[in-house]
């Protein structure tokens, strides 16, 4: 298991990896409009203080793993995200990044979320991926597998990518999604191509929903 500080650089890395599309899915969600914003999974909350800015009122981080909530800075609170100590209708956003691919059991995560999200709030899942989806030249599948043995036998779902849409619509969301743009010459001319889908949601609480 990975020690408090190596999370912390490894959530570093993952927010300089998503800015530019977490930017994007953030202001389509209206976020400079946003009283009350949620950081669910927030970790050492790397991305807190940047959501707490943007708000038109303030955010507060959330995460079950206390070790590394005591770095974050800001609000925020521990706890579990299928039960959270939080009144029905309180956020206006909930916003995640990497986040579902551990949420387990999917429904009631999403339903718990939908609770604490007011009418027509809006749920930002930026940055779940799907390693049965990984394209990659000259083939170099045995080292995709080993990472995607290495999360599940941590207990993810490493392709939580392609299930999370359906998910949110039967939970009672009105959901868009989309794919994280990808650069095949990131690793530099010449170097093999990998791309790992990393699908993207935004998705509003429907009044209509049966949740």
């Amino acid at each position: 298991m990975p020690t408090p500080n190596e999370l912390r650089a490894l959530y570093q890395t993952q927010a300089a990896w998503f800015a530019a599309e977490r930017n994007r899915l953030l202001r389509k969600a209206g976020i400079a409009r946003c009283r009350r914003v949620l950081d669910l999974g927030t970790g050492t909350g790397e991305l807190l203080e940047n959501l707490d800015l943007r708000a038109a009122g303030f955010a507060i981080g959330a995460d079950a793993d206390i070790r590394v909530l005591r770095f974050a800075r800001g609000k925020r609170v521990a706890c579990d995200a299928r039960m959270m100590p939080f009144a029905n209708a309180t956020f206006d956003l909930v916003f995640t990044q990497m986040f579902f691919l551990w949420a387990k059991p999917l429904d009631t995560v999403l339903s718990e979320i939908r609770r604490v999200l007011a009418d027509n709030g809006c749920l930002v899942a930026a940055a779940e991926p799907d390693y049965g989806g990984a394209i990659e030249h000259p083939s170099r599948s045995q080292e995709i597998q080993k990472i995607a043995d290495e999360l599940r036998a941590e207990g993810a779902d490493v392709r939580i990518g392609r299930k999370l849409a359906q998910a949110m619509d039967r939970t009672g969301f009105q959901v868009e999604c989309g794919i994280h743009p990808a650069d095949p010459l990131a690793n530099g001319p010449g170097q093999p191509f990998q791309f790992t889908p990393y699908f993207h949601f935004v998705a509003k609480r429907s009044e209509s929903g049966n949740h």
